[in-house]
């Protein structure tokens, strides 16, 4: 199980160069309804918050996790 947890952006994080960043869907958790929020993928952690531009960011560590890139040709394409 992930541990989430909140941490303030610090100067380490703004000005590096991510992995991987932009809005994805997360489900939430009153109501289990998809949330649009910004994501950053920085080593072996998964940043998250409401827009690129917030001040704190969601925490998930993903040392038991891989990670791996999709694309997809869909019609049904993220907007």
């Amino acid at each position: 199980m992930a541990v989430v947890r909140e941490i303030l952006q610090r100067d380490d994080l703004i000005p590096q160069v991510f992995l991987k960043e932009g809005y994805l869907l997360k489900q939430g958790r009153s109501f289990q309804r998809w949330r649009r929020r910004y994501f950053r993928l920085k080593g072996r952690k998964l940043y998250y918050a409401q827009d690129h531009l917030a001040l704190i960011f969601n925490e998930i560590d993903l040392i038991d996790f891989s990670v791996a890139e999709r694309h997809s040709k869909s019609a049904h394409a993220f907007q």
